[in-house]
């Protein structure tokens, strides 16, 4: 697993202690500063609902890559779409590669 600098961030260990001693499996966790969704994922391994909100769009982009699994589907097409783009010009692989990102994640890209 790699593991990436994130300010504030806590051991796993710290929320789980908290949700396994002050919540029931099924019930709600809610964390108000999610930063990069430990507390959220250690919620959901331990049978909550994880639910994190946090004002910074890299934390929300991390968190939700550490808890939400990717579609296999859409992962076959990307790939898919890769080994056809291999076989075009420079330029070619540019332009696709620019017409797959919708306005919301270029600007995150640029962010």
């Amino acid at each position: 697993m790699q593991r990436y600098a994130f300010g504030a961030k806590f051991p796993p260990a710290l929320p789980r202690m908290f949700i396994a001693g002050l919540t029931k499996p099924g019930e709600v966790v809610l964390d108000p500063m999610a930063g990069s969704g430990t507390t959220v994922l250690e919620a959901c391994l331990l049978g909550r609902h994880g639910i994190g909100l946090d004002i910074d769009p890299l934390a929300l982009r991390i968190a939700a890559a550490k808890v939400c699994p990717p579609d296999a589907g859409r992962v076959r097409e990307a790939l898919d779409a890769l080994c056809a783009a291999v076989s075009c010009t420079q330029d070619d692989r540019e332009e696709k590669f620019k017409a797959n990102f919708d306005e919301e994640t270029w600007n995150f890209i640029n962010y």
